[in-house]
């Protein structure tokens, strides 16, 4: 919306960076009040106790040391946010164009946000009846995250967690079972367990075009569009996690490496063309506007998922199994219109006494063809009391 002024050239620079912090995270108890705490929440049940004698005498040792895996998954992250921007004009034209960059470190393992964004808007006065303008933007953008969108039940998972001293890794790397069976979400929320990319962009329009023919007569049209674009990339791989008293044992293995692929698009459409009329006569206003409206959406989406690759460094489907019947394969398509007629007159004495009538006629394509149009007529009247001398 932003538009030039006249004069000459003028740029702005602005960059800013700071860091994300989680802010609403639940804080946990100690891992011997959680153990002392089951056991008792089991009691009133009158359940036999989850930790042994023995397990609480571990925990409540002074060589006891105890993990926070809630730090090993939450961290502060950086952000850095920067823009240009360069505007002018002359007598008969402005034009305002902009560039920015964003970029966030993800506070959540395994994530990160990445954007960029142009926008060129051009306005043209072509004589004194006419005026013409064009506005043009386009924002790609990379959003990477944990495999299959897990994100909202992992942090879930780390939250329910209690405490422990189990070890996340082995000193050479490998990934560690939780000795009480529990999954190791940590393990599953690395890149290590596979990663998800969506590379979007946007790609948005409008030309407006505002005609005087008369002095009390204005032509005004208008068409803008907005384009989505997506390509996901969901590559799921073997994860193999090995017992935490014996680093040689695998405790679990991810039974398959897969790779899901997919595609959407959807533009939606925006079209009007509106004349009003204005006139005065002493102290009547009478003013009258007419037009027709247009609307139409439509989404195509594709989903392809294979699985058993031969390596984790391949991403492509053919790399997958020659077995259709690992294959899955999909796609669907939506779309839908709306068309108006709509016309309002308004009559004002002395901006004291008012009136105005309104109508649309609206088709839809979402309802059965007998039923598809219909006629919305309004009627108002008004006094405004704090004009009357």
């Amino acid at each position: 919306t932003k538009a030039g002024r006249k004069g000459p050239p003028r740029v702005t620079v602005n960059t800013t960076m700071g860091t994300q912090s989680p802010t609403r995270f639940p804080e946990k108890v100690s891992a011997l009040d959680h153990a002392l705490l089951s056991n008792e929440a089991r009691a009133n049940d009158g359940g036999a106790p989850k930790f042994s004698d023995d397990e609480i005498a571990r925990l409540s040792s002074p060589d006891f040391k105890e993990v926070n895996w809630d730090d090993y998954f939450l961290n502060n992250a950086l952000q850095s946010d920067h823009s240009l921007s360069i505007s002018g004009g002359g007598e008969n034209n402005d034009y305002y164009v902009s560039f920015g960059y964003l970029k966030q470190e993800g506070m959540v393992l395994n994530t990160s946000f990445g954007r960029f964004n142009i926008q060129a808007n051009q306005n043209f006065r072509l004589n004194k009846k006419l005026n013409l303008g064009f506005k043009v933007g386009y924002i790609p953008s990379v959003i990477t995250e944990p495999t299959s969108n897990r994100v909202g039940s992992m942090l879930t998972a780390v939250a329910a967690l209690p405490n422990t001293d189990d070890e996340l890794k082995t000193p050479d790397g490998r990934w560690l079972a939780r000795a009480d069976g529990v999954s190791n979400t940590i393990a599953s929320a690395s890149e290590d367990a596979g990663q998800a990319i969506t590379k979007s962009t946007r790609l948005t329009g409008n030309v407006s075009l505002d005609y005087s023919i008369l002095p009390q007569v204005k032509l005004t049209g208008n068409y803008g569009f907005v384009r989505n674009q997506s390509r996901l990339r969901d590559y799921t791989k073997i994860l193999t996690l090995y017992q935490q008293h014996d680093h040689d044992q695998v405790a679990s293995r991810t039974e398959f490496n897969s790779l899901n692929i997919g595609y959407a698009s959807d533009t939606q459409h925006n079209a009007n063309l509106l004349a009003n009329y204005t006139q005065q006569f002493n102290d009547h206003t009478v003013s009258v506007l007419a037009g027709v409206s247009a609307e139409w959406f439509e989404q195509e989406t594709d989903d392809i998922f294979t699985r058993d690759f031969l390596t984790d460094d391949i991403y492509v489907v053919d790399a997958g199994t020659s077995d259709p019947t690992f294959w899955d394969i999909g796609g669907t398509a939506f779309d839908w219109s709306l068309a108006s007629v709509v016309g309002r007159a308004s009559y004002s004495f002395r901006d004291k006494y008012l009136l105005e009538g309104s109508f649309r006629y609206d088709g839809s394509s979402r309802f059965l063809s007998d039923v598809r149009w219909g006629f919305f007529p309004a009627v108002s009247a008004g006094w405004v009391v704090s004009n009357e001398s």
